[in-house]
Order: structure tokens, then sequence, then C-alpha cells
């Protein structure tokens, strides 16, 4: 579970929630409705970036070979990678970077 977020589940009850039949107050069930639905938009807007990011980073050296730096995403899981240079970030990396730059220009990602 990420800091600050409720868990998956939650959400996802919140959410169908939103879609069932209920009686309010007054009778109608547009109120439980609005009221659910004012929840979940609450909950995503009171986050912040630094209550949904990852600060355990895996990184890769502006000298390290594409193809390396593949192993190294597939290994962790993760979809792209910070490029440290003279420790330093210089980039990042995404899988998006290498289907157009390596793959679709067919170039050697070694």
């Amino acid at each position: 579970m990420t800091r600050g977020m409720p868990e998956k589940k939650s959400w996802l009850k919140l959410l169908a929630g939103c879609f069932r039949t209920e009686k309010g107050n007054d009778g109608s069930g547009r109120r439980v409705f609005i009221r659910r639905v004012a929840k979940l938009v609450l909950g995503c807007v009171l986050l912040k970036v630094k209550d949904v990011m990852v600060t355990d980073l895996v990184v890769v050296d502006a000298n390290t070979s594409v193809r390396e730096a593949v192993k190294r995403m597939n290994d962790f899981g993760i979809g792209c990678l910070p490029v440290m240079d003279g420790g330093k970030v210089a980039g990042i990396m995404t899988e998006r970077d290498i289907l157009r730059r390596v793959v679709a220009e067919g170039k050697n990602p070694l």
C-alpha cells in the first residue's frame, strides 16, 4: 500500500458504491451518489506527488548500454530509469524511448 492512499480494494468498493441505488435521508438516491463521487474526487485532489512517488530508485549510468538498461528494467519490473551522469540526474529513459529510438530505427541495442 502506498503511503497516503487507501488500499485498492477500498477505492474499488467506493467506486462501485457510486453506482448502487441507495436511498438517502430524503428518500432520493442522488444525494448518496454525489457524496460518494465527491469523496472519490476529493481523495485524488488532496494527494500530492510525494504521497505516490517511489523513493527507492533504480538508476542507470549514462554510459550503460541500452541492452543492460533494458535488462535492469525487466529485472525490477519498471518502465523507466533515471539516467545519472557524474552523480546528477541527466535524464530519463523510458520504454517508449527504446521503442522509438532503437527498435523502430533498427539500431543495435548493444
